[in-house]
């Protein structure tokens, strides 16, 4: 550990993640709807609740987001990616 407090499933928000207009990026209802799914998912884990998860760390590792095409606005996949894995590295700390 580094000392960081560990990742609460509050903090699952896309509300810090920059959108990007160009480049890579990703569809934003797209990552919206799968950080609910992983802000619920660790919720469950956090009241010991794991079992009711709807996704596993696997799950969160593999998934796969759209990319955007024309001039449309994403987001930024480095922030987005950066937090999945701490929502997986929070949840194996719970025993997931």
């Amino acid at each position: 550990m580094t000392g960081e407090p560990a990742l609460a499933s509050a903090e699952v928000t896309a509300s810090g993640i920059p959108l990007r207009r160009f480049g890579h990026r990703f569809d934003i209802d797209e990552v919206d709807a799968f950080l609910d799914a992983c802000r619920s998912t660790l919720h469950a884990w956090e009241h010991g609740r794991g079992e009711m998860a709807s996704l596993s760390a696997t799950d969160i590792v593999v998934h796969m987001f759209r990319g955007v095409r024309g001039f449309a606005h994403g987001y930024d996949p480095d922030p987005v990616d950066d937090l999945l894995d701490s929502v997986v590295i929070r949840m194996r700390e719970l025993g997931a």
